[in-house]
């Protein structure tokens, strides 16, 4: 009966201790806007691409389902833009994602067009992530940023609507082909 009554009482214990853990506490990613530019027009409509700037500054890794951003220029509401696909937000690093918002709005492409020309913008951004098991984080950053020239694209087969592929140019030399012979060892006769 004894031994009935410790392992009750140990069972009990180990029920209060479990409700009693806290859970992970997340630390919102920081968010920033880096760069804007201007894609293609075409029937009054624009593709206007932003490079946002996603900071983990937690002790791991966040592994999310999606996001969105609002995002203002100079206090201007540009546009909602959305990042569909799981990504990951590797543990004290910061992860550039591109988001592309389509413009119909002749007075917000000016603006755009404008702040380009500029070469810099005070941005506000609105983001809501959502990470796998943990709920939503939503948070509001602002900041200035001098513009970069757009990034070289090359489209490529298989890219989901409302993403973009980029490609870096090569930088240096180009490889040069190598030839390499390559021969079998001799087999070594069984003694």
């Amino acid at each position: 009966m004894k031994n009935l009554i410790g392992i009750v009482s140990v069972l009990i214990f180990a029920v209060v201790l479990a409700g009693c853990s806290e859970p992970i506490r997340i630390i919102k990613p920081e968010v920033s806007v880096a760069n804007v530019w201007v894609g293609e027009s075409k029937d009054q409509m624009a593709d206007v691409f932003f490079t946002v700037k996603v900071e983990n500054v937690n002790p791991f890794e966040l592994v999310c389902a999606g996001a969105y951003y609002n995002i203002y220029l100079n206090e201007t509401y540009i546009g909602k833009g959305f990042k569909s696909k799981d990504f990951e937000l590797p543990k004290l690093q910061s992860v550039d994602q591109m988001i592309r918002i389509r413009v119909a709005h002749n007075a917000t492409l000016s603006l755009i067009q404008t702040l380009i020309s500029a070469g810099e913008a005070d941005y506000r951004i609105e983001s809501s992530i959502f990470p796998e098991d943990h709920p939503q984080l939503v948070a509001v950053h602002s900041g200035h940023f001098e513009l970069l020239p757009p990034p070289q694209k090359e489209k490529k087969e298989g890219v989901e609507s409302g993403e973009v592929a980029v490609e870096a140019e090569p930088k240096g030399e180009p490889v040069k082909e190598l030839e390499i012979e390559i021969t079998a060892p001799e087999p070594v006769p069984a003694s």
